[in-house]
C-alpha cells in the first residue's frame, strides 16, 4: 500500500545492502539437444571408431569419429564453462542502499543478467575462434591420418631435391607441398588450405572396389546433405550442419545402413544399437537444422537460459526494518490562522 501511494518518494534502507545474486537469482540453462543425445555418448562414438572403411578417403564414415569426438568434448566444454560462469556469477554481490521498487527491480535485473549472458556466450565464442586462428596460422601437418583425410598428395610435407651432379655438388631445394580437400573425382586440389582455412568438399560415402589393382577405386555411392571435409577436424565440423541427423530426414537412415554394414564387417563380436534421431521443434529451439555447427557452438548451444528472480526473494534479503516517506499537507494561510483565532475568541465571549 506504501508502495502504491508514495512510490516517489518511499524509502526503506536494506539491514544487507550486499547481497549475493544467488540469494534471489536462479538460472536453468537449456543446451541443444545434441549435446545430450545419442550422437555424442561413448557407445555411438565406438561404433563410428570401428565402422572405418580401409583406404585412403574422405568417406564420411572415416571422417564420423573425430567429428562426433571433437563435438561431444565442445559439448561438455560448453556444460563446464556455463556451470562455472553462473557459479561465479551468483557468487557476485547485488548492491542496493534501499529495497527497490518491484518494477526498477526487473529493469535492473534485467539488465544485469542480459549483460552477463552476453559476456559468458561472447567469451566462448573467443576461446573457440582462437583455436581456429591457432590452427590457420600454424598450418599443423596432420599427415594422411587414420580418418582416411584426402588433404595431402604423399605423407611428406616437403620434397627434397639433389641437383648439379655433374660437379659432384648437391643442392638442396626445398619444396612445400601445399595441400587442400578433393573428391576422389579430382586430381589437383581446387582450394589451398594455406590460403583459405575455410576449403571444403562434400562428404561422401564410397564404396571400394579393389579388383585385381594394386591401389583400390572408389566409388561414389552418397552424398551426405549439410556434412563437409575441410583442412581440420575442427573446420569440418564448424563448417557442416546437423540436418542429416533429425527425424524425417532421409539421410540418417541411409548414413545408417552403409555404417552398418562397416561396422559389423570390421568387428568380430559387434553390438549395435539404433540411434534416436533429433527432433525439432521451432518453439523451443532458436537453432533450425540447417543452421552451421559453428553458430551452435559460438552461442555455447544454449537455448534458453530461465532466469528468475522473484522480487519477494530480493525484498527478504534486502530486510528493511523501516520505511520513510515524504507526504503533502495543506499548511493554512496567516489569514486563515487570524481568522481561526477570531472565531475561537468569538466563540469563548459568547460562552461566557
Amino acid at each position: 500500500d506504501l508502495q502504491n501511494k508514495h512510490s516517489q518518494t518511499l524509502r526503506c534502507p536494506c539491514s544487507n545492502m550486499i547481497i549475493p545474486h544467488g540469494t534471489f537469482i536462479t538460472l536453468s540453462p537449456v543446451v541443444h539437444q545434441v549435446c545430450s543425445s545419442d550422437f555424442v555418448t561413448d557407445r555411438w562414438l565406438l561404433i563410428m571408431q570401428n565402422s572405418k572403411i580401409k583406404a585412403n578417403s574422405a568417406d564420411w564414415r572415416n571422417k564420423a569419429f573425430s567429428t562426433f569426438s571433437l563435438l561431444s568434448n565442445l559439448c561438455q566444454l560448453a556444460n563446464k564453462t556455463i556451470n562455472d560462469a553462473i557459479h561465479h556469477f551468483l557468487l557476485q554481490p547485488f548492491i542496493a542502499s534501499n529495497a527497490l521498487n518491484e518494477s526498477d527491480f526487473d529493469v535492473q535485473l534485467s539488465a544485469i543478467l542480459d549483460q552477463f549472458f552476453q559476456s559468458t556466450i561472447l567469451y566462448f565464442g573467443l576461446l573457440v575462434e582462437t583455436e581456429q586462428i591457432l590452427t590457420q596460422v600454424d598450418q599443423p601437418y596432420f599427415g594422411v591420418d587414420g580418418d582416411g583425410e584426402e588433404l595431402h598428395e604423399d605423407e611428406n610435407p616437403i620434397g627434397l631435391f639433389a641437383t648439379d651432379e655433374m660437379n659432384n655438388r648437391k643442392t638442396v631445394k626445398l619444396v612445400f607441398n601445399l595441400t587442400g580437400p578433393r573428391t576422389t573425382k579430382s586430381t589437383y586440389f581446387n582450394c589451398i588450405c594455406a590460403f583459405n582455412i575455410s576449403c571444403q568438399v562434400p562428404a561422401r560415402i564410397y564404396e571400394i572396389d579393389q579388383a585385381w589393382a594394386q591401389t583400390p577405386t572408389l566409388k561414389e555411392l552418397y552424398k551426405v546433405p549439410g556434412s563437409v571435409v575441410s583442412c581440420s577436424a575442427t573446420n569440418s565440423l564448424m563448417l557442416s550442419t546437423l540436418e542429416c541427423y533429425y527425424e524425417h530426414s532421409d539421410c540418417l537412415p541411409i548414413l545408417m545402413d552403409f555404417t552398418k554394414k562397416q561396422y559389423f564387417y570390421n568387428v568380430k563380436n559387434p553390438v549395435w544399437f539404433v540411434i534416436r534421431p533429433l527432433v525439432y521443434n521451432s518453439t523451443s529451439s532458436r537453432f533450425p537444422p540447417n543452421i552451421s555447427i559453428s553458430k551452435i557452438i559460438k552461442n555455447m548451444a544454449i537455448e534458453r537460459w530461465n532466469p528468475s528472480y522473484p522480487y519477494d526473494q530480493f525484498y527478504k534479503s534486502c530486510a528493511p526494518s523501516f520505511c520513510t516517506y515524504s507526504k503533502r499537507v495543506h499548511i493554512k494561510t496567516i489569514a486563515e490562522v487570524i481568522i481561526t483565532m477570531i472565531s475561537m475568541i468569538g466563540g469563548l465571549i459568547f460562552s461566557l
